[in-house]
């Protein structure tokens, strides 16, 4: 078994030291579950909202939330090839990125076997979860961003967006989620 610290960080604690590990989740969740419009991008993204669901009985909407996931994305581009880890897309999608910021970003991210979030495995490297899930961001953010170009270029970018997030949630509920 992996000991799994919650105070895991790579940065000093917030100004408010008093402020728990619950507190934090409970305003996790309702950022989730509050009515206003947001894009999420995140890499393997069934499968993190399945954990933050399991771990905070976060539900997000679909009605204000849009779903966006780099994997997805590739395969839209590219439906014949295999699936994608988050380095490959990162070297595949963001190939004009400076070469510092690629290797710190990596060797941050470390790796894991599979095509799932290296930030949220616990076995995922050297490196604290949270230094991975920093990275991880950061990668998705930068890979987003040129998918979301490729995919405007061929016209499927309004496909994306109107029907990949509505169809993770409905998966989601109809698997995990109570009736």
């Amino acid at each position: 078994m992996v000991d799994l610290d919650p105070d895991d960080t790579i940065a000093p604690p917030s100004q408010d030291v008093e402020l728990t590990l619950k507190e934090k989740s409970e305003a996790l969740a309702r950022s989730l579950s509050e009515a206003s419009r947001k894009a999420v991008s995140m890499f393997d993204c069934k499968e993190q909202l399945k954990i933050l669901y399991l771990a905070l009985g976060a539900q997000p909407s679909a009605s204000h939330i849009e779903l966006r996931d780099p994997k997805v994305a590739a395969w839209m581009l590219q439906p014949s090839e295999k699936e994608r880890n988050l380095a490959n897309l990162f070297m595949n999608f963001d190939p004009l990125s400076p070469e510092s910021l690629r290797h710190s970003l990596l060797d941050t991210l470390g790796s894991s076997t599979g095509v799932g979030s290296v930030a949220i495995n616990a076995a995922g490297g050297d490196n604290s979860a949270r230094s991975r899930a920093v990275a991880e961001a950061a990668i998705v953010r930068r890979v987003m961003g040129r998918l979301e170009s490729e995919l405007s270029k061929v016209d499927m970018w309004n496909t994306f967006r109107g029907l990949f997030g509505k169809r993770i949630l409905v998966n989601l509920s109809l698997m995990i989620l109570p009736s």
